[in-house]
């Protein structure tokens, strides 16, 4: 879904934790800054155990000229049913767009 899509993200260190259901995730945890990247592309990996994530390939960007463009939430990311699921090692065909 964020393939050409400019990404602003928190970086934490350690000791956040989410829960499924509800999803909930608490982000107490400390945070080591920003960090922002292009999304160039996301393929299958094949030389990975069968329940290794895509190959995301990315471009790091400068992330404080990012902070100070107009920024939007990324409103319809796929919800996770668990840790595990979905299985989502493949990266599906086509993928709605993304809403901002």
């Amino acid at each position: 879904m964020l393939i050409g899509k400019t990404i602003l993200a928190v970086v934490y260190d350690s000791d956040i934790s989410i829960n499924y259901s509800p999803l909930l995730g608490n982000l107490q945890g400390a945070n080591l800054g920003i960090v922002a990247f292009e999304v160039i592309d996301v393929k299958e990996r094949t030389d990975g155990s069968t329940g290794s994530l895509p190959r995301v390939t990315i471009r790091i960007k400068d992330a404080n000229a990012i902070a100070n463009a107009n920024l939007a939430l990324f409103s319809n990311a796929p919800v996770p049913k668990s840790s595990s699921e979905p299985y989502d090692g493949t990266p599906p065909a086509s993928a709605p767009a993304p809403l901002f």
